[in-house]
């Protein structure tokens, strides 16, 4: 039913993005693959986004050829546009952690480990540790860093971990920075104190930075509800007035600085698609 039900709709209620095809997989797979209707499923719950699609039936093939002429094109201006903001974010994020001059980073919700693959390329980041509740995301992570060919010297700065944003986890601590992104949005809402007291109070590493999507911007997709999500795992959305909110009252709550940022095409209205928050612990003179 969680794939039939948005199947039989055929409505747009969120964004669709390349994480649906990993969902999709992890779903349907055991019954999908034999399915006669296995193009016809695949293709309404991607949003006939031919990429997608495509990628997803060749996993559900055990990679063999699909016949593409069945699969709707995708629009190469929303390929384009999406495959640039999720690059734009990696790059803000560690810009970011370049510029608060961070050795040590810690990667909450770090899933296949786009961003841990950006800062393996900084010889500044000497600590690495990536950690994720989805044992099957860290095989990913693993597969995508080329683990067992990495080099020894590169190895030895990065760990990959199974654990979860509400437990506390000493291998979590003296870390310069933490980056958490995409991931707030996940969580049920009565789960964020607890999120904040293991992150700000029992980690506590000097600089944190959150990134989550600007639900203003979501009217300029086209075909989107104006109450719709980008993404159907989405427990909510902040606007930006609703994010500065509650990064306010974490940081006054835990004696930390924060400033705010936009990531992506910025519209005059509505902002930009990615919203930003860098958190920085106040010295004592500060306090």
């Amino acid at each position: 039913l969680y794939i039939l039900l948005p199947v039989l709709d055929n409505d747009k209620h969120y964004y669709t993005g390349e994480n649906e095809v990993q969902v999709l997989l992890d779903k349907g797979k055991s019954w999908l693959k034999d399915h006669p209707a296995k193009t016809l499923i695949t293709n309404r719950y991607l949003r006939n986004l031919k990429s997608f699609a495509r990628m997803a039936l060749r996993e559900l093939n055990d990679e063999s050829l699909v016949d593409e002429k069945a699969l709707p094109e995708i629009s190469p201006e929303l390929k384009e546009k999406k495959l640039s903001l999720n690059k734009q974010r990696l790059q803000a994020v560690t810009e970011q952690l370049l510029k608060i001059n961070a050795r040590s980073v810690v990667d909450f919700g770090c899933g296949e480990g786009k961003l841990i693959r950006e800062l393996l390329k900084k010889p500044q980041f000497s600590k690495i540790l990536g950690i994720d509740v989805s044992y099957n995301e860290l095989l990913k992570a693993k597969e995508r860093m080329h683990w067992d060919r990495m080099p020894e010297k590169k190895r030895e700065r990065v760990e990959l971990v199974q654990g979860s944003l509400q437990y506390c986890d000493e291998r979590t601590l003296d870390f310069d920075a933490a980056a958490i992104v995409e991931v707030i949005e996940h969580m049920d809402a009565d789960r964020l104190a607890s999120f904040e007291q293991i992150v700000f109070s029992y980690s506590r590493p000097i600089h944190v930075i959150i990134t989550t999507p600007n639900h203003e911007y979501n009217v300029l997709y086209e075909g989107m509800k104006a109450d719709a999500l980008r993404h159907n795992d989405h427990r909510f959305e902040w606007t930006r007035k609703e994010f500065n909110i509650w990064a306010n009252k974490v940081a006054n709550n835990h004696n930390y600085s924060v400033n705010f940022y936009g990531i992506g095409d910025k519209h005059e209205k509505y902002g930009t698609p990615t919203q930003m928050a860098v958190f920085t612990l106040k010295s004592e003179e500060e306090e």
